[in-house]
């Protein structure tokens, strides 16, 4: 029997509701993603930001204990997205959506 007693929390916001979550975010994609698994990834000022960091992108922080340890965005299907561009493979036999809707 697994027991926790991890406290998690999420937050969904936009950068100009939180400017600096989204810091501490893009921050945390930066420890990930290139200095922890070597990705080849634009960092700026310690922090990974992409063409899809964009005024209507959502955000999620995902905090343990108080701590973040996880992190999402959602981005519209109607402008340009990372799946889409980066792994146009990956949508196998439906494709990737298209509108909002």
């Amino acid at each position: 029997m697994l027991r926790s007693t991890a406290n998690f929390a999420v937050r969904y916001f936009r950068e100009c509701e939180d400017e600096q979550l989204t810091h501490r975010i893009l921050r945390f994609r930066a420890e990930l993603f290139v200095k922890t698994l070597g990705w080849d990834l634009a960092v700026d000022d310690g922090l990974e930001i992409d063409e899809f960091d964009r005024p209507d992108t959502i955000y999620a922080a995902l905090f343990l204990d108080g701590i973040l340890c996880g992190t999402f965005r959602a981005i519209r299907t109607d402008h340009p997205y990372l799946a889409e561009r980066v792994f146009p493979d990956a949508a196998g036999l439906r494709g990737y959506p298209k509108s909002r809707s």
